[in-house]
């Protein structure tokens, strides 16, 4: 799985770029010269990430000419979200410790939880309010990234 999540800049067809946050499309870039067809636009980043986004209203670039926007994914995706920052915290706890989280490390759970839901809100523009509404988000994300820290600490196990 590791390998399947895009962090960074990545180029699209349309002459611009799309900036990944861990699988999460975040800013969109378009040069000088290309036209910005939101539409387009929206279809070419979901098909490089799998999620549904909208680009909010384009600023000028540092690059004079060219234009930026911030990139929301579709509320409807938040599932699929803080599935992606979940592995993204479960590396981090590996990175960190050289094992898999167990049962006694409850805070690290805890915590990751709370601020993966506000990166989450953020990037799809929710408030918290829509959060509470969202039965079984907690528990997926806990199963999502116990597992994940397994995966990633027996991919790192010398065979």
């Amino acid at each position: 799985m590791a390998s399947a999540l895009l962090h960074g800049w990545v180029s699209l067809p349309t002459r611009g770029e799309v900036y990944v946050a861990h699988g999460v499309p975040r800013r969109m870039w378009v040069r000088p010269d290309a036209a910005a067809d939101v539409e387009r636009l929206r279809k070419e980043i979901a098909e490089i990430t799998g999620l549904r986004v909208a680009l909010r209203a384009w600023e000028p670039s540092e690059e004079p000419g060219a234009l930026e926007a911030e990139v929301r994914v579709s509320a409807e995706d938040i599932g699929e979200v803080m599935r992606r920052l979940a592995h993204a915290s479960a590396e981090t706890f590996y990175d960190r410790y050289r094992r898999p989280i167990g049962a006694g490390d409850t805070d690290f759970g805890e915590e990751a939880y709370a601020q993966d839901l506000g990166v989450a809100l953020e990037f799809c523009g929710l408030g918290w309010q829509q959060a509470a509404q969202m039965p079984g988000l907690r528990e997926s994300y806990e199963r999502e990234l116990r597992a994940d820290s397994e995966e990633i600490a027996g991919e790192s196990r010398p065979h």
